[in-house]
């Protein structure tokens, strides 16, 4: 939805076009979103949840894992599919994202904590 609303929209629906009011809007929407969690947490639930502490470093090691095996082995040939074959224009930088571990390794560290925050 945001790809078609968004400023760069393929159909002509630009309803979010000042990108720094919705930057602005977006920073009120996760500061309420954390404020509105934060009221629910007692010195209790947190100590209840802190049980679950190993589980959760389990959870995020092998989601880094599994992003990490997948971006390496399967990345370039998925963006070099993507980039050959769809209305895509993919930049010669993005394609070489995925040729380096370390840049694989950052990237699926990134995707992995951003997937945790969900769960």
């Amino acid at each position: 939805a945001g790809f078609l609303l968004g400023p760069n929209s393929p159909i002509g629906l630009p309803a979010f076009s000042n990108t720094e009011a919705d930057l602005e809007l977006g920073d009120f929407g996760i500061l309420f979103l954390l404020f509105a969690e934060g009221l629910n947490l007692s010195p209790q639930r947190v100590k209840q949840l802190g049980q679950f502490g190993k589980l959760g470093v389990a959870q995020l090691l092998a989601s880094m894992a599994l992003l990490f095996a997948a971006l390496l082995v399967a990345g370039p040939y998925v963006v070099n599919f993507f980039a050959a074959n769809t209305f895509l224009h993919m930049d010669d930088n993005v394609v070489q994202l995925f040729n380096s571990p370390s840049e694989a390794f950052c990237i699926a560290a990134a995707g992995a904590l951003s997937s945790s925050a969900f769960v």
